[in-house]
């Protein structure tokens, strides 16, 4: 047998060349996801600075919100959905937050977010588990704590 301890390694087997790729491949996918996280973490705290803009001007209003949930589409695209009192929202004066709400929407979307409003009544037949089937996972923590009863 001879002896190639002493040269220097300038090629390598195809193990060698798979296992590179394998662990640059781990290393692109972990940077990708984290990449990708960060970006969705973002985007929901905007979507939380977002609503609390709209909850301001609803109370400017003299109206209230129960609660909001968070439904997030696509990375880039989320859906805020607003728990308000039913007197408030069959008041014809709520026409005012719909007018305010589309305004505030063209204003924030672009390609990397998108965001829309919409209301519901709090009612006797308002089920928290078809809120959440309908993907609106993520309840505003603010409004969660001083919330009544949804």
């Amino acid at each position: 047998m001879w002896d190639s301890s002493s040269q220097e390694q300038d090629s390598f087997t195809s193990n060698d060349l798979i296992c590179a790729y394998m662990k640059g491949r781990e290393e692109g996918v972990d940077s990708l996801k984290a990449g990708f996280k960060k970006l969705i973490m973002d985007n929901m705290k905007k979507a939380a600075k977002n609503s609390h803009e709209v909850v301001k001007k609803i109370r400017e209003n003299k109206f209230d919100v129960i609660t909001a949930y968070l439904n997030i589409h696509e990375w880039n695209e989320l859906e805020v959905l607003f728990v308000v009192p039913e007197e408030h929202y069959l008041d014809s004066d709520f026409i005012k937050i719909y007018d305010f709400v589309k305004k505030y929407e063209t204003k924030l979307n672009n390609e990397n977010y998108s965001i829309t409003f919409s209301f519901v009544e709090k009612s006797d037949t308002l089920d928290k588990d078809c809120i959440l089937s309908d993907g609106f996972h993520h309840e505003l923590k603010s409004l969660k704590n001083e919330r009544r009863t949804c």
